[in-house]
């Protein structure tokens, strides 16, 4: 099998990518926001970082594997890193506005 299902844990993995992204480049974004492209690679770069620690522990750690990204996989598990990508997307964006 290769790759993560479309679920809710895969969901919940899309927020925390975006809440990364966002927590870096919009203050640095806004420091000056002439220049987009420096604060752009650099988050850029970090959700990067994000995406291959998400793809490592789908393969590395048998519990990811096979209890939250799999497709017939526990649904509980799946909607708990559901909601906890949806609580770090909403914190970690009104952080970044807040720095």
């Amino acid at each position: 099998m290769s790759g993560s299902a479309a679920n809710l844990a895969f969901l919940g993995n899309c927020f925390i990518v975006a809440a990364a992204f966002n927590i870096v480049f919009y203050p640095l974004y806004f420091k000056n926001p002439s220049k987009t492209g420096v604060p752009f690679l650099i988050a850029g770069a970090v959700q990067f970082s994000v995406i291959a620690v998400t793809v490592i522990l789908r393969f590395a750690v048998p519990v990811f594997a096979n209890e939250i990204y799999a497709a017939g996989g526990n649904s509980g598990l799946q909607a708990i890193v559901f909601c906890i990508g949806i609580a770090l997307y909403t914190g970690l964006t009104a952080a970044s506005f807040m720095i």
